[in-house]
């Protein structure tokens, strides 16, 4: 749950030209990410599960099955290339209902993503990180009130294959939330927003807007409600060819700081954890400490860098080491209590060399701090070796 509390993601996205990429009709899901868009901003975050299980209202199965365009506004400019777009959603079944919140509507329209362009020339809005609702498809969304109107949150609308949550956003990179709910089952997923701890504020104040408990939360911290020393708090999260992956940090409660990562099956997989790297929480501005997991999930390196590494760049033994190495931003700190500088990486390896090079920038691009890790030392003679085509690389 990433703490840059900048919320993103809701119904203001709708109307910030500025946020918006065109995309041909269709869909896109898993779409890399594209430098060019940007999220719209609303009064609430939806990064982590703890977001959706305490702003959220409800977690529904809900079928778009009407548009229309709205009356264009008054003056000159009309829609001056940014067309409105009213959806009617049917709601086929709800999965779970937050304490105390109100009771969803069994049909309900709100303002969905429009078009730009003109009535007669019109092209679908697309925001990154975000769904556009299609017509006759069904979706497992967490659905809220919000200013009195109900709707199913943008960034967290899973598209649906029959029993399965297949989700996928139509730009940009999908939120924790919603990679930690897509691959499971329809009712997989509701469970484990079920069962996901809500912030305390919430529990003691769940009247209001998700705006209003919003704004609890954010002066009481974001701290969860009951919650237990070394409970893990999601980084980053990503998707390879065969799993799901999220990188988390805990603090336990005797010190410390320990980031590691848990790695599961592309579709209804359960977790695999990898092992821990734990040390002081507050690290060096220039400095990176990366660590190697491999897991029947894959191979990954991962870490966390000081507040001065804005980006970092991974090479795998085995790779060629005149290539280029794309540079890979570096995330902030989720939480105050990592010492407010650590920022964290993660990269998947597309081979099963553990061992790699890690470089630290930082934003002018120059190199901060440098790590190797090699291979392990050879085996025997006559003893097989895992790693032999790493060596001979």
């Amino acid at each position: 749950m990433l703490r840059a509390r900048v919320a993103v993601g809701v119904v203001v996205a709708v109307l910030a030209l500025g946020a918006v990429v065109m995309l041909d009709e269709g869909d896109a899901p898993g779409a890399p990410p594209d430098d060019s868009c940007a999220s719209g901003e609303s009064t609430y975050t939806t990064d982590s599960l703890h977001d959706l299980r305490s702003f959220s209202d409800a977690m529904a199965i809900v079928r778009g099955v009407k548009e229309s365009v709205p009356p264009p506004p008054e003056g000159p400019e009309g829609f001056a290339g940014l067309i409105g777009r009213h959806v009617t959603v049917r709601v086929e079944g709800i999965l779970w209902r937050r304490p105390d919140a109100p009771e969803a509507p069994r049909r309900f329209r709100f303002n969905d993503l429009g078009w730009t362009g003109t009535l007669e020339d019109r092209r679908p809005m697309v925001v990154c990180g975000e769904t556009r609702m299609k017509l006759g498809r069904r979706y497992l969304a967490p659905v809220v009130r919000h200013n009195g109107t109900w709707y199913p949150i943008f960034t967290a609308r899973l598209r649906l294959d029959g029993d399965r949550v297949v989700g996928g956003v139509d730009g940009g990179e999908a939120e924790n939330s919603h990679q930690a709910l897509a691959g499971r089952s329809v009712r997989g997923a509701a469970q484990l927003v079920a069962r996901t701890k809500p912030y305390r504020a919430v529990v003691v104040g769940p009247s209001g807007s998700p705006a209003r408990r919003w704004q609890r939360v954010n002066r009481d911290r974001y701290r969860l409600w009951r919650e237990r020393p070394g409970m893990p708090v999601v980084v980053m999260s990503g998707v390879t060819p065969k799993s799901r992956y999220q990188l988390y940090v805990r603090f336990p409660a005797r010190g410390g700081m320990c980031v590691g990562l848990s790695a599961r099956a592309l579709w209804r997989g359960r977790s695999v954890p990898s092992g821990e790297g734990c040390g002081p929480r507050t690290t060096p501005a220039r400095s990176v400490r990366p660590i190697v997991a491999s897991t029947q999930r894959g191979l990954f390196a991962y870490g966390h860098t000081g507040r001065r590494v804005v980006t970092v760049r991974v090479r795998f033994a085995g790779e060629d080491e005149t290539a280029i190495q794309p540079e890979i931003q570096t995330a902030p700190s989720p939480t105050r209590r990592a010492g407010g500088g650590n920022r964290f990486w993660v990269v998947p390896a597309e081979g099963n060399c553990p061992a790699v090079t890690v470089q630290g920038l930082d934003i002018d691009g120059a190199v901060l701090d440098e790590h190797r890790m090699d291979l392990p030392p050879e085996p025997p003679p006559g003893s097989p070796d895992p790693y032999a085509a790493c060596r001979s690389g």
